[in-house]
C-alpha cells in the first residue's frame, strides 16, 4: 500500500518541481530583455558618450571612462557589426549613457543578506532531498548602478524604458574602494558583452 502510495505522489512531486524551476526561470529571464537593434537601419559605426551621476566622484568617473574605452577598444578588435566611437556628438546612430548613482552594500546588508543566505541555502537543502535536484541560485548583495540609455531616433525598437544596463558586481563583506575596484572592472564586461550582443544583431540584421 505504502508503495502504491509512493508511485502515485512521485509524478506529483515531479510535476511541483518541474513548475518550480519553470517559474523560477522565468522570472529571472524575464528581466533580462535587450536592447533591439532596427532591422531597417545599416549600422557602420556606432557613436556613444558616458556622463556619470554628480554623486560620483570625478576620480572614480575617470576610472570609469578608462574602462569605457577599454571595452570599446576590445570589442572593435573583433570587427563584429560595426565600429564604436567615444564622441558626444549627436550622430544619425548613437547613444548616450548616463550612469546613475551606485549603491553601495553596507554593514546592515551584510547582517541582513548573511541571513537570507542561510535560508537560501536551507532550501537548496530542502530541494535536493525532496526532489533530487536544485538550481544553482543564491541571493547575495551587490554594488549596483543603473546606465539609462538615450537612443538616436528609430536605432531601436524595444520600448525606451528597456534601454538600461545593470552594472552589479558581488559586494558582500567589501570595504568601499574594494566595492569600487570591482564596478570599474564589471563596467568593462558589461560593456563589452553589451557592444558584442549588438553587433551580433547588426551581422543578423545585414543578411535580410
Amino acid at each position: 500500500m505504502i508503495d502504491c502510495e509512493q508511485s502515485i505522489l512521485a509524478p506529483v512531486k515531479m510535476r511541483q518541481a518541474i513548475l518550480t524551476l519553470f517559474l523560477l526561470t522565468f522570472s529571472l529571464t524575464g528581466k533580462t530583455q535587450s536592447i533591439q537593434l532596427n532591422p531597417e537601419i545599416e549600422l557602420d559605426t556606432l557613436a556613444i558618450w558616458m556622463d556619470y551621476s554628480k554623486e560620483i566622484d570625478p576620480a572614480l568617473q575617470n576610472r570609469f571612462q578608462k574602462s569605457v574605452l577599454q571595452a570599446i577598444d576590445k570589442f572593435n578588435l573583433e570587427e563584429i557589426g560595426f565600429m564604436v566611437i567615444l564622441d558626444s556628438t549627436k550622430y544619425d546612430h548613437s547613444m548616450r549613457m548616463e550612469m546613475g548613482p551606485i549603491n553601495y552594500v553596507d554593514g546592515k546588508d551584510n547582517v541582513i543578506w548573511t541571513g537570507v543566505g542561510i535560508i537560501t541555502l536551507a532550501g537548496h537543502v530542502y530541494a535536493i532531498a525532496t526532489w533530487g535536484f536544485t538550481l544553482p541560485i543564491l541571493f547575495l548583495p551587490s554594488t549596483m548602478s543603473k546606465i539609462q540609455i538615450e537612443v538616436s531616433k528609430n536605432l531601436v525598437v524595444n520600448k525606451s524604458k528597456m534601454n538600461r544596463i545593470f552594472v552589479n558586481p558581488f559586494g558582500m563583506y567589501m570595504k568601499v574602494d574594494k566595492q569600487n575596484d570591482k564596478m570599474v572592472k564589471k563596467l568593462e564586461k558589461k560593456l563589452y558583452k553589451f557592444f558584442k550582443q549588438l553587433g551580433k544583431q547588426e551581422e543578423k540584421n545585414n543578411r535580410r
